[in-house]
């Protein structure tokens, strides 16, 4: 919840300064990193798509969707060591 907040609010703040350089690059590659994360985590906990979906951020290159259709595919095929 504090990460979604802080990314958001990031967001707006670049919006709002009319900043697409360097600094909102980077702001979404560290969310879509951790999308990421939280997928993986999610995977390694069991958890379900409605817990997934509340950890995911908005703020990424990477649309919300795709991390939730990778998590199907990482239910049906993935069994862990």
């Amino acid at each position: 919840m504090i990460d979604c907040a802080l990314f958001t609010y990031a967001h707006e703040v670049l919006d709002e300064k009319e900043e697409h350089g360097f600094i909102r690059e980077y702001f979404n590659l560290r969310a879509d990193f951790q999308n990421a994360l939280s997928l993986v985590r999610a995977r390694l906990l069991h958890w379900g798509p409605d817990k997934l979906r509340m950890l995911l951020l908005d703020c990424g290159e990477i649309d919300k969707k795709y991390y939730l259709e990778a998590w199907i595919l990482l239910l049906n095929n993935w069994e862990p060591a």
